[in-house]
């Protein structure tokens, strides 16, 4: 019993730290923050890009991707995809193998409960810091 109210206690501590962050902006940065993404400094913008959501745009970002994954300063984080399998052929595997592209496979940069994250997520970086943050749509 004790077990259970020390589980349910930290959860709710755990909850109730989540929902600071009232925009997706501020989930956001904080994710980055706590991921410690190796090299981050170095590059000058990172692009996020949501396997499901607004189509039209998510298109409109792979094919950005497609023309400019060989760019070291761009940092590509392609999420929320149901199959790696799909976006190997999609993106191909050369391409998704990159230094500067990470497959978020526990879905970590989809911030679910924002509806911001169905759009791909453009972020302007200086020195390891989110400068400015735009979504395509």
């Amino acid at each position: 019993m004790k077990y259970i109210k020390k589980n349910i206690c930290g959860l709710l501590c755990l909850l109730i730290l989540q929902s600071c962050d009232k925009s997706y902006e501020g989930a956001l940065r904080k994710i980055v923050e706590q991921e410690k993404i190796p090299h981050f400094d170095k590059y000058n913008a990172m692009v996020i890009i949501p396997g499901s959501g607004c189509t039209g745009c998510i298109t409109q970002a792979e094919d950005y991707f497609l023309q400019n994954c060989h760019d070291t300063s761009t940092l590509f984080i392609l999420t929320y995809n149901l199959s790696l399998k799909e976006v190997s052929l999609r993106l191909k595997e050369e391409n998704i193998n990159k230094e500067n592209v990470i497959i978020d496979k526990s879905n970590k940069f989809y911030l679910s409960r924002y509806q911001d994250a169905i759009y791909p997520i453009v972020c302007t970086l200086d020195k390891g810091h989110i400068i400015n943050i735009r979504k395509l749509n």
